[in-house]
């Protein structure tokens, strides 16, 4: 008994140890963002070196490379996220140190009320959405990214965006949204009509629908082009639930749009 209960400690280190070289990984990757290796060989690296986003990389190796692939990984996954978002913080902060005012390439609105908002000066900005209740955005450009948090009862609609939209704490609010990635942490009850390359990541949420991208305006074409998404690739039906680990059974915290 006590040789069994060793081993299943080994084993238990060694995963961890695994988990920690492949956040480790992720940081260098990161990193390798920078300078790309011509002698790499792996085509997603490689296409994602040339077309992402930092953060959306990251995420994208976690996913390929982890989840998909290396069996014992779903009892750290609520850690990867965690790890993932604080990568996602402090590229964010290193940005904005590194251009020095922030306040230039950020656009958006906070602490509003029953208020109908538009805006289109988003062009290669971070756009964000703070404290808004009862609202009705619009956001014609092609923002570079997407910041939504502690919205109440809000209808948001927004152009291609050219990396990722982040959705913290909010409740009762419709999304449409067309981005590389899109993560949604601590959010009830809100629905999500989308346009995204990769597998949206939800946390700590529940009661979330998913639909398809049905915003149209003059000139979005210009801002698709912007955007550099595919139109060709919506994986709009493909959730990844952090807090739901089972393989065998649909997640209770999001469904499909009937519509």
């Amino acid at each position: 008994m006590a040789a069994k209960s060793g081993t299943l400690v080994t084993s238990q280190s060694k995963n961890v140890h695994i988990v920690e070289l492949l956040i480790e990984m992720v940081r260098n990757y990161l990193a390798l963002y920078d300078k790309p290796h011509p002698k790499h060989k792996d085509s997603l690296l490689k296409d994602d070196l040339r077309s992402g986003t930092r953060e959306s990389c990251a995420i994208r190796l976690v996913q390929a490379y982890a989840i998909s692939r290396i069996t014992f990984i779903a009892p750290y996954l609520k850690w990867l996220a965690s790890e993932c978002y604080k990568i996602d913080c402090m590229i964010r902060k290193a940005f904005k140190t590194a251009v020095g005012t922030p306040n230039a390439c950020t656009v958006g609105f906070q602490g509003r009320s029953g208020e109908t908002l538009m805006l289109s000066e988003v062009g290669g900005k971070d756009t964000e959405l703070d404290s808004l209740d009862d609202c009705q955005v619009t956001i014609q450009g092609c923002p570079a990214t997407l910041f939504a948090r502690r919205l109440r009862n809000c209808h948001i609609r927004c152009g291609p965006v050219a990396s990722s939209v982040f959705v913290e704490e909010c409740e009762s609010c419709t999304f449409l949204v067309a981005c590389h990635q899109l993560r949604v942490h601590d959010s009830l009850k809100c629905e999500f009509r989308v346009h995204v390359q990769t597998r949206s990541i939800i946390e700590d949420s529940n009661e979330l629908l998913f639909g398809k991208y049905d915003f149209v305006y003059d000139g979005d074409e210009q801002d698709w082009c912007a955007s550099h998404l595919d139109r060709t690739v919506n994986n709009w039906n493909k959730v990844d639930d952090f807090n739901w680990l089972a393989a065998d059974k649909p997640s209770p915290n999001w469904e499909l749009s009937r519509v």
